[in-house]
């Protein structure tokens, strides 16, 4: 998120009427999404103004209700967009393996690298959001329910021609998002590296031994 925003500021050129209007709003847009990512981290979503807001973004209050009708709105636009980037990164990677173990391990692996490039994305989308309301709930409810989905289908896939492997239940699914989602959460409270082998691997014996049926081998 931050790399984005920053390219669009340094490209942006001083002066009025320099840039056409859907540039200039894809920048605002871009800072005032940071901004409530850092804000969110820092200060904890319900403590933060949209003063402290427009600050941080350096934007206008009129320009912020351009964009969004409230915090949780701006907060809402941010999650949705990183956790298609996580599940579409997830699905991308899970391509790639030619066993159901290789998917899971590549799938994981995934995963945490995609919390481990960015600490506050991490917080955000496993610790913070959660004070936000129902709204944001609801999409990280939906994005738990995806993911479940996926590994349903990576064991159809695999049944294909392992006939004898039973279907996965939905509960053994989000079971799986459960582990990796709480394990995850868990090491940030703890202060833990996200990236370390010890965390990946781990995770990986984990949803292996639930997806699969044994551990990681």
């Amino acid at each position: 998120m931050a790399d984005q925003s920053e390219s669009i500021r340094r490209v942006l050129p001083r002066g009025r009427n320099a840039l056409d209007r859907e540039t200039v709003a894809a920048s605002q847009q871009a800072r005032l999404l940071e901004a409530i990512c850092e804000l969110t981290v820092s200060e904890g979503f319900r403590a933060i103004t949209v003063n402290q807001l427009i600050a941080r973004a350096g934007v206008a209050k009129p320009t912020f209700y351009e964009h969004f009708e409230s915090k949780e709105a701006c907060l809402f636009m941010w999650v949705d967009r990183e956790i298609e980037r996580l599940i579409g990164e997830i699905a991308e990677a899970v391509q790639h393996g030619s066993t159901l173990e290789d998917r899971v391990r590549l799938g994981i692996t995934a995963v945490v690298e995609f919390m481990a490039s960015d600490e506050n994305r991490a917080r955000v989308l496993l610790l913070e959001c959660f004070a936000a309301g129902r709204t944001v709930q609801r999409r990280i409810d939906a994005a738990y329910e995806q993911l479940a989905q996926l590994h349903q289908a990576l064991r159809e896939e695999w049944r294909v021609d392992h006939p004898g492997y039973p279907s996965m239940s939905r509960f053994r699914a989000r079971a799986i998002v459960g582990a990796i989602k709480d394990s995850l959460a868990g090491g940030l409270r703890d202060g833990g590296e996200q990236d370390s082998p010890a965390i990946r691997d781990e995770l990986i014996d984990v949803v292996t031994l639930l997806a699969v049926g044994h551990p990681a081998e």
